[in-house]
């Protein structure tokens, strides 16, 4: 049974995960544009504007981003609150990458600069 702890449990038979609790995401890119893809298969592009700004800066014709967009608040905690009810506000959001699947740019994957 899950109880409270002070800090995660150490050493080699451990793995840990950052649990965050945002909006779960794909970023698509490709011709016809950029579009965040919600679970349900709804375009929710316009809801987070700061996304597909940043997926618009990266250096590639296509991909596909599996992601989550989460908002923190001032101790850098996941705030589900605040990105659920001021997203139009917002001016500073994380996209939490989990996988880079697809990605095309004519270079190979290792020359692909993010930052």
């Amino acid at each position: 049974m899950p109880s409270p702890a002070d800090r995660p449990p150490s050493g080699t038979n451990w793995i840990h995960e950052i649990k965050h609790d945002g909006y779960r995401l794909m970023a698509r890119r490709d011709s016809v544009g950029i579009r965040l893809i919600t679970r349900r298969c709804n375009n929710w592009s316009d809801r987070f504007p700061l996304v597909v700004e940043a997926v618009n800066h990266l250096k590639v014709r296509s991909c596909l981003i599996d992601g989550e967009v989460v908002c923190c608040d001032e101790k850098g905690v996941a705030a589900f609150q605040l990105l659920r009810h001021r997203r139009n506000e917002l001016k500073t959001i994380l996209y939490a990458l989990y996988r880079v699947p697809l990605i095309r740019t004519g270079a190979p994957i290792g020359a692909i600069r993010w930052t």
